[in-house]
């Protein structure tokens, strides 16, 4: 057996002590037979490439001629290379607000690093709220796979964990990727109660024009749950018009009032509404206009 230029390339090298010039050679037993004819010194040779991985392989290179049969073994070393890769992020914190969810998925890149494929690649976690989704079971030379973690904080309380990932391959120095999940509990606003505001009175109720009597009505509504700034919108069904002195008090809770003018409304029962920014307001006053 003698070496050529790599490992895994061997030349078998078979000497008779007699023969008819042809001799038979297989560099592996589960090969096809090779013709060979023998030099002048009984001597045949032939090349072989022997399969070459991570692992160490044993052939059995044979020989025969004139029933004659001979036989060595051949031991390929495991291939010569860089194993190495390198996994993004190496560390990071995040946060899993279990009001919205109890679960987040991240992902965590892993690239070859080194001049030979990575085999038998394996992730891992050392905590059972760090489940592991997805892994790759080799990575090419120049080439990257993503390796995915469920968090789920079903069982865990508000506070803050650490967690390692570890990830390996055969022949690679492992990497580990440091995990902070901090884990909280919101409370959720409040749904805010809709504005509501509605007709209160009317002060006074009955005014006699006849009799130079007052021909001005205070209307008042109240209102709850508003903000921004307050507009009163008061209407009558017998016509008249507000002297302009609608006010209301403070946000978000109180009551408004205006004075209205009856002097031009038509005589009768006038029923009063109104609408406070828009929203109207519920209930009406009656207010009677005599002549």
């Amino acid at each position: 057996m003698q070496n050529l230029g790599e490992d895994n390339e061997k030349r078998v090298i078979v000497h008779y002590n007699m023969g008819d010039g042809n001799v038979y050679i297989r560099c592996n037993g589960s090969e096809d037979w090779q013709q060979v004819t023998l030099d002048t010194s009984l001597v045949a040779f032939v090349d072989c490439a022997y399969e070459q991985d991570e692992t160490q392989n044993t052939f059995t290179a044979q020989a025969t001629s004139n029933n004659a049969e001979c036989s060595a073994t051949v031991t390929i070393p495991i291939k010569s290379g860089s194993y190495a890769f390198a996994v993004t992020p190496s560390s990071e914190s995040f946060i899993i607000d279990k009001t919205a969810s109890n679960t987040t998925t991240r992902s965590y890149n892993a690239t070859n690093a080194g001049d030979a494929e990575l085999t038998g690649f394996k992730c891992y976690s050392n905590q059972p709220w760090a489940v592991l989704s997805t892994c790759p079971s080799s990575i090419a030379v120049n080439a990257s796979q993503n390796a995915s973690y469920t968090f789920n904080a079903s069982g865990l309380s508000a506070n803050s964990y650490s967690a390692t990932l570890t990830f390996a391959a055969n022949n690679a120095e492992n990497r580990t990727v440091s995990v902070t999940l901090s884990v909280t509990q919101s409370t959720p606003a409040p749904t805010p109660e809709p504005p509501e505001c509605s007709m209160t009175s009317a002060n006074p109720t009955t005014m006699n024009r006849s009799q130079g009597g007052q021909n001005t009505s205070v209307i008042t509504l109240t209102y709850s749950n508003f903000s921004g700034t307050l507009t009163p919108v008061f209407s009558s069904t017998l016509g008249g018009i507000s002297n302009g002195d609608a006010s209301c008090g403070a946000v978000p809770n109180g009551i408004c009032t205006a004075t209205w003018n009856f002097t031009s409304a038509t005589a009768g029962n006038s029923s009063m509404t109104a609408a406070l920014s828009g929203t109207a307001c519920t209930g009406s006053v009656n207010v009677e206009v005599k002549d």
